[in-house]
């Protein structure tokens, strides 16, 4: 969390369009979906790797890539 605040403070995202947001699984689906709810105004770019059951929390707006061959 200290790493996402510090990317709004120091407006990293006017340089690096780009988030990858991983290991959430500690905090609860519905504060994970508003976390990346608030992001995606923020980045260009926003990636998100979720458990199932977390990504069931978010709206059917977003791409989903569900497998990689």
């Amino acid at each position: 969390m200290f790493a996402l605040a510090g990317y709004l403070v120091h407006d990293v995202h006017e340089t690096v369009p780009f988030v990858l947001l991983d290991s959430l699984e500690a905090i609860d689906s519905d504060r994970i979906a508003r976390v990346v709810d608030y992001f995606r105004s923020h980045a260009d770019y926003l990636v998100a790797a979720l458990l199932p059951e977390d990504a069931a929390a978010l709206p059917d707006e977003y791409a989903y890539v569900e497998q990689i061959d």
